[in-house]
């Protein structure tokens, strides 16, 4: 009984920091949204070198970029590393709402076509310049006693050999990754 409700709690935490962060993204409080970003990520690239990347992908000219909504489809069980704390895999979908802002109907078209690449068929749409894309990830997310809360890692196979740096070996083996 007790496991069960430190499992619940855990994952109701864990949730609540996914949301609170995808929440700011969306609100384009790029500066309070990286706080949820793990930081030892941070500190290996830089907080400002993130900031100005956003940035520079909400603000650009050529095309509208807001965040849509998220969907948590499923938080794992909690494993627990002996040197990095506590982990947990999140499985979600999310979407990217696009306005491509261009005249010149080559360029809009690459752009598409570059957005259709990246996110793939399945959860590709378009209605003229506007394109929707859904995305299914996976991030981890890490508690440890330096920090407060839950800190996320967004998940893709390339970025493996960096993750090996905050993420062990232990975790990436417990998790198939």
């Amino acid at each position: 009984m007790t496991i069960t409700l430190v499992g619940q709690e855990n994952e109701k935490a864990i949730k609540a920091d996914v949301e609170t962060y995808f929440a700011l993204l969306q609100e384009k409080k790029i500066s309070d949204a990286l706080d949820y970003v793990h930081p030892d990520l941070l500190a290996m690239v830089g907080k400002a070198m993130f900031e100005q990347q956003y940035n520079a992908m909400l603000n650009n000219a050529k095309m509208d970029v807001n965040f849509g909504d998220l969907t948590i489809e499923s938080v794992s069980e909690i494993f627990q590393s002996t040197e990095k704390g506590s982990f947990a895999l999140v499985d979600y979908q999310f979407q990217m709402n696009y306005v491509i802002n261009l005249e010149n109907d080559q360029a809009k078209n690459i752009m598409i076509s570059a957005l259709k690449k990246q996110y793939g068929e399945a959860g590709f749409s378009q209605d003229g310049n506007k394109v929707q894309v859904t995305s299914a990830r996976q991030m981890f997310v890490n508690s440890r006693s330096d920090f407060e809360g839950w800190r996320i890692l967004d998940y893709e196979a390339g970025m493996r050999i960096m993750l090996v740096s905050i993420i062990s070996e232990e975790v990436l083996t417990h998790f198939g990754k």
